[in-house]
């Protein structure tokens, strides 16, 4: 798994052991990677935090992470899952589904939300323990995987990325089952995950604050104010940064046009599209693509 910028719009599977541990160290500045434990033990620096992992113990790792083993037993072995910046395995489809978008609002923190998204530079690694059944499951999606990986061309795309999908909907079962209770929110953080529970919904449609204001039976200016003050971002830099998310996905993950994504996300044009991608990212939608 060479560390090159070939790797930006790949999918790739990779088992590591003591003779090729040194595969891992660096990093992969383009992609998300979940890091499995399937046997022994290993700790692993990721920025500076270390992480300890045992058998059945799972890594989500953004983009731009440095990564580097530090110690590990002679018998240890990891599964080693890229997938590119347009599709990370865990979110790939959250503002597609909204029960699992409710289910992540349950389970993450705002910061962690912020992450997310891709809104700024990230901070997010998740480390999780899973349950035997659970990491039984994900060997043999991700087995299946790096076969059909072998040797298949281009047209056989979206069964990866459906694979990546399944691989991140048993991680999210895994890491938020023992989160499903009921749990108690302040006024203002109510307030924050019911915002996101309608973003996540209507996002496409609907890119002014004032629609989910008058959505949750409240002024504006006091969603503003609430957004703002439990999560650092504006309610109206929630809602760029989801749209701006999604486009980045059609435009590396799909072949669709800059119109027709325009289209899908509802601008009045595609110059107006362009022009707020360009004032997000200061690149243009084209240039990204490439």
């Amino acid at each position: 798994m060479q560390k090159t910028t070939h790797h930006r719009k790949r999918i790739d599977v990779q088992k590591i052991t003591k003779k090729n541990i040194s595969t891992l160290d660096g990093g992969y500045p383009d992609n998300w990677s979940l890091i499995l434990c399937d046997k022994g033990t290993a700790k692993i620096d990721i920025n500076e935090d270390t992480m300890s992992m045992s058998r059945n113990c799972i890594l989500l790792v953004p983009p731009n992470r440095a990564i580097a083993l530090t110690a590990w037993s002679d018998d240890v072995e990891l599964t080693a899952v890229l997938t590119p910046i347009a599709s990370p395995m865990m979110f790939s489809n959250i503002s597609e589904d909204v029960h699992l978008s409710n289910r992540l609002l349950e389970d993450l923190d705002p910061s962690q939300l912020y992450d997310l998204l891709e809104y700024g530079q990230g901070r997010m690694v998740k480390s999780h323990q899973m349950a035997d059944d659970d990491a039984d499951d994900l060997r043999k999606l991700i087995d299946v995987l790096k076969h059909r990986l072998k040797g298949h061309s281009k047209t056989f795309q979206t069964l990866h990325r459906s694979l990546i999908v399944a691989i991140g909907l048993i991680v999210i079962d895994s890491t938020t089952l023992s989160n499903t209770g009921p749990k108690s929110y302040t006024k203002q953080a109510a307030t924050v995950r019911k915002f996101f529970s309608e973003m996540f919904t209507n996002y496409k449609e609907h890119h002014d604050v004032a629609f989910y204001a008058k959505q949750l039976g409240l002024s504006s200016k006091y969603i503003s104010t609430v957004i703002k003050d439990e999560t650092g971002l504006s309610a109206l830099q929630w809602l760029n940064s989801i749209v701006i998310y999604k486009a980045k996905q059609m435009l590396r993950s799909t072949n669709l046009t800059v119109a027709e994504i325009a289209a899908l996300l509802h601008f009045s044009s595609s110059s107006a599209f362009i022009r707020h991608f360009k004032n997000q990212t200061g690149t243009t939608p084209l240039a990204y693509k490439k």
